[in-house]
């Protein structure tokens, strides 16, 4: 249903040639996840795709950022330097680190004590660029998630009582960061990141959140159109006139699902989490070791998206 939406969005988006594009983009995503997860043998496959990736992209990205600097490195507008390595922002490089390392450190923990020398040089990898990128919503939500594969592997008992738990946790911080942004203008995700260095102000998004929900309540019911909302000059023009950081995002998954597709699109996508974590804790029944990465893939994207976006991103 939901991809559904985003087709037909085109029908109201002011760029239905681009949004055609994009969602043809997102469909293959979803056919390549499909494939795998119809494989004999899907946690293997899903193991060795990650570790496919680590070991292509991960040494070249040190390899670029460290060494050929015009190509893994860029500048923001302020001239701060960033490392990218292969990707084409920090936030991206920081994604991919985080969510193979993740991959690599649960199956160690699943075969240990024995080690794989390898994928302890890439998680080591993995680690040495989120540190380079500072890229802290990465960093943390790989924390996290490192937190919950240890607890998991420790707990004696039914491990989805824990996960019932964390999400439900999870749930509770993102109603509270509405009403916190909405009624107090303010942020819980300082509490978060200030020990990763970022300012209190999380350079400006809480009236940057502000701003783009005003802004979506212009279109509220089925927004702009899928990946539409950045795409309309106009709009972009009054949001760089008064954030000066250039943004094109809204640095929040759940809002920018408002600003394309509306209180609608919310509703879907909520509907959409609410089944994928039904049918994660029903996987437990059948396999429990992949069960365990699922829930805490699905913690790890959940949390990542409150101060990033990557819902629905088939063109990151």
């Amino acid at each position: 249903a939901f991809c559904v939406l985003c087709l037909f969005s085109l029908l109201w988006s002011d760029e239905p040639g681009t949004v055609l594009k994009r969602w043809i983009r997102l469909a293959g995503d979803v056919t390549v996840i499909l494939l795998i997860l119809t494989e004999r043998d899907p946690e293997e496959t899903i193991y060795r795709l990650m570790r496919r990736m680590a070991i292509l992209f991960l040494p070249f990205s040190v390899l670029l950022a460290k060494f050929f600097g015009q190509m893994g490195r860029i500048y923001t507008l302020y001239g701060t330097q960033m490392w990218v390595g292969v990707a084409d922002h920090k936030n991206s490089l920081g994604a991919l680190c985080a969510f193979t390392g993740i991959v690599l450190v649960w199956r160690s923990l699943t075969r240990w004590p024995k080690m794989d020398w390898l994928n302890a040089a890439l998680v080591a990898m993995a680690v040495y660029l989120l540190l380079g990128s500072r890229s802290s919503t990465a960093a943390i939500v790989f924390v996290l998630g490192i937190f919950l594969l240890v607890i998991q592997t420790r707990i004696k008992g039914d491990v989805r009582k824990l996960n019932r738990a964390i999400v439900a946790g999870l749930i509770v911080l993102l109603v509270m960061q509405i009403i916190a942004v909405f009624f107090l203008n303010k942020s819980l995700a300082p509490v978060f990141f200030s020990a990763a260095g970022r300012d209190s102000s999380l350079t400006g998004r809480v009236p940057l959140w502000q701003k783009l929900i005003e802004m979506g309540s212009r279109t509220p019911f089925v927004g702009s159109g899928f990946t539409s909302f950045w795409l309309n000059d106009d709009r972009v023009a009054e949001v760089w006139r008064i954030f000066t950081n250039t943004p094109t995002t809204a640095h929040n998954g759940y809002i920018d699902i408002f600003l394309d597709l509306g209180i609608v699109g919310v509703l879907i996508f909520f509907f959409l989490l609410a089944q994928t974590y039904r049918n994660i804790m029903r996987s437990f029944e059948d396999n429990p070791s992949l069960g365990k990465l699922k829930i805490v893939l699905f913690a790890m994207v959940f949390f990542h998206n409150f101060t990033e976006s990557t819902f629905a991103k088939p063109f990151a």
